[in-house]
């Protein structure tokens, strides 16, 4: 509102999620703003460019909220667009802020993210995902006349299911609104599927959508709708490997996730996944394996801690579970009440795998058969 309350657009891209606004160069000025550059390597995308800081500057309640993150080695699609991938803080709010490197130039605007749970439960794994904006359709569309961008937003709604996609999702930030409309959203979701199916991040999108819902099967299409897209795009194959587990397809769960575990950003979250299927079939050493490195990222995180302790208590190191249980004790007393549980009651504990002495087996002689 400082430069005008007036916002009218001259282009928008619902594909990428940008839009370019009309503003007059004098209310600019005279609120002091100085704008932005495009970072040198943002022209020419790289393989490589998985290395350095990046910071981020949303708007939330009114006030401009900045944060930092390690940037990771970008998705670049068939299309020549190219998807920043960093592992800064995503709030509403920061949706259309600049994706900034340490000279404070843009590598991308961001478009959507994974965020912080306040659930201690839930594995921390802040993810960002930032536009390209050097193909963007609002571009090339920037010389028409600017209009109203509430008209902008509602046309394109209705026209682009990139837009129609992204207005579902926001349903879903209100439960109740979301209820109300879950079959019209299903066949929304449904039918944007339908007009982009090579569209990885509108697939991916929908996937997200739908698995809220409860349609898992739908969910599970779009999500390899999005990997036929781009293989490597590591959220979908997560997404998918989770949907597996909870479906008690182990196997197939395995896979996905070591899969998934061969992107950085979400390494721990798929070495959890695998340390829960690997307890599951009773192979303690590759979850013990898994958990490392799931508490190499966070110390604290109490469900690891409490699976490490679970397995040594299987293996007969009753002294390692019971550290584990004091860990847990200044982390998280519930878990550490669950796992003294476990210690104190036979009933209830995992079946121990200790070794089973060998048996010498006589060699028995039988007469000739004729």
């Amino acid at each position: 509102d400082e430069i005008g309350p007036n916002l009218r657009r001259l282009g928008i891209d619902p594909v990428r999620d940008v839009a370019i606004l009309h503003i007059e160069p004098e209310e600019v000025r005279d609120a002091g703003l100085i704008p932005l550059t495009l970072a040198e390597d943002y022209f020419i995308p790289r393989t490589d460019d998985g290395h350095g800081v990046v910071f981020s500057a949303g708007w939330r309640d009114q006030l401009q909220v900045l944060s930092a993150g390690e940037r990771f080695r970008s998705f670049q699609f068939q299309s020549g667009d190219v998807l920043r991938v960093s592992s800064n803080a995503v709030r509403p709010g920061d949706s259309g802020g600049p994706l900034l490197n340490e000279d404070g130039q843009v590598l991308g605007v961001v478009s959507s993210g994974r965020s912080w749970s306040p659930d201690p439960d839930v594995l921390d794994a802040e993810l960002c995902l930032a536009s390209d904006l050097r193909r963007a359709n609002a571009l090339r569309a920037a010389r028409s006349s600017p209009v109203s961008i509430r008209s902008a937003l509602r046309n394109a709604a209705v026209e682009a299911p990139n837009a129609d996609v992204l207005h579902v999702a926001s349903l879903m930030a209100t439960v109740r609104q979301l209820d109300e409309q879950r079959s019209s959203v299903y066949e929304r979701v449904v039918s944007a599927m339908q007009q982009a199916p090579d569209d990885a991040t509108l697939q991916f999108l929908a996937g997200s959508v739908l698995q809220a819902m409860g349609h898992d099967e739908r969910a599970s299409a779009a999500y390899r709708s999005a990997l036929d897209g781009l293989a490597e795009y590591f959220p979908a194959l997560y997404a998918l490997g989770h949907i597996a587990y909870q479906n008690g397809d182990l196997e197939q769960a395995e896979i996905l996730f070591e899969q998934t575990r061969q992107f950085e950003p979400y390494r721990q979250l798929a070495s959890l996944g695998l340390a829960r299927i690997y307890t599951a079939w009773l192979r303690y050493d590759l979850a013990e394996e898994a958990l490392q490195e799931v508490l190499g990222r966070d110390p604290s995180y109490a469900p690891a801690l409490y699976l490490l302790g679970y397995g040594f208590l299987a293996r007969a190191r009753t002294s390692e579970a019971e550290a584990i249980a004091v860990r847990l004790d200044h982390v998280d007393p519930a878990w550490a009440d669950a796992l003294r549980m476990q210690l104190s009651s036979p009933i209830i504990a995992p079946p121990s795998l200790e070794p089973v002495p060998r048996v010498t087996l006589a060699v028995v002689s039988t007469p000739n058969s004729r």
